[in-house]
């Protein structure tokens, strides 16, 4: 990949930064799912606004992009790597998942690594994430060997989790000599499973970020108007539901949301969530706040 070409921007938009993955970036990321089909690939995906928008968010500032080689069977990674070709490699964190409770051997985890080099065209992956913490053919043992095998070599930047539990995490902790720097997890002012059941809390002590997907529940917090204490609070403000809702994950000390959208006016409505900042009261309400 060229190092040259563009360079994203400085945030605008007032987003807030976090130091994460040796970096500081914004706490906004590029979400991915669904660019080029799920599962299985798509002929009805806009490939050429999917990735436009790709371009038009790190144009803007954002910098971590999600990627998953299993969506569109593979063909999402296509697309990225033609979203970024042109922007400062250095300047961009590509988070890669790797389904390790699926690979037979620690071999089909070198080829899927080597892949993920080959369709993104890049020499090395900032953050390596288990998208599932579940060890089955491939032991925690030898992802750690791996892991400091491509860490030496400079093939890999940072070590991260998908869907990991407090006891999963604690789990890794004991087998595993990389630290974990961040969870994704499902969190959004509907979703908190990760606050009842200690992992957040087990993450802040531990100095482990957030990586919130489906932070806008797909939309749902678009109905949230129909409460009448959130609907207060967005009547007091210049936002929208969806706007209120990045807003109160954004200012969480360690959380940044990985949000997806192939919408023009949605990705500017998620850039300007922080136009406004909400009060210590506001947030204190929403923590409390259910549907």
């Amino acid at each position: 990949m060229t190092q040259c070409g563009i360079n994203p921007m400085n945030p605008n938009n007032h987003l807030p930064t976090i130091n994460i993955f040796k970096k500081n970036i914004p706490k906004l990321g590029i979400g991915t799912w669904g660019i080029g089909g799920y599962m299985t690939k798509s002929p009805y995906s806009d490939y050429v606004n999917e990735i436009t928008q790709i371009k038009y968010q790190l144009s803007k500032g954002l910098s971590l992009v999600d990627c998953w080689i299993a969506q569109g069977e593979g063909g999402s990674l296509e697309l990225i790597r033609q979203a970024i070709e042109d922007f400062d490699r250095e300047k961009i964190t590509l988070l890669c998942k790797f389904d390790i409770h699926k690979y037979k051997d620690i071999v089909e985890l070198e080829t899927v690594f080597n892949k993920y080099l080959k369709q993104l065209n890049t020499d090395y992956i900032d953050v390596f994430q288990i998208h599932k913490p579940v060890f089955t053919n491939i032991s925690e043992r030898e992802l750690n060997i791996f892991l400091m095998e491509k860490i030496k070599h400079g093939k890999v930047g940072s070590f991260a989790v998908s869907n990991a539990k407090k006891e999963d995490l604690i789990n890794l902790k004991k087998k595993i000599d990389i630290p974990v720097e961040a969870n994704e997890i499902l969190y959004n002012i509907f979703d908190r499973e990760y606050e009842v059941n200690g992992t957040i809390e087990y993450c802040n002590k531990n100095n482990i970020k957030i990586l919130a997907y489906r932070p806008l529940n797909r939309g749902m917090t678009n109905i949230a108007h129909t409460s009448p204490s959130f609907a207060e609070i967005v009547n007091r403000y210049t936002l929208t539901p969806n706007q209120i809702a990045l807003n109160w994950l954004l200012q969480k000390e360690n959380v940044l949301a990985l949000v997806k959208s192939s919408n023009r006016a949605h990705i500017n409505e998620n850039m300007d969530c922080m136009s406004i900042t909400l009060t210590l009261k506001d947030l204190n309400d929403l923590d409390s706040w259910r549907m």
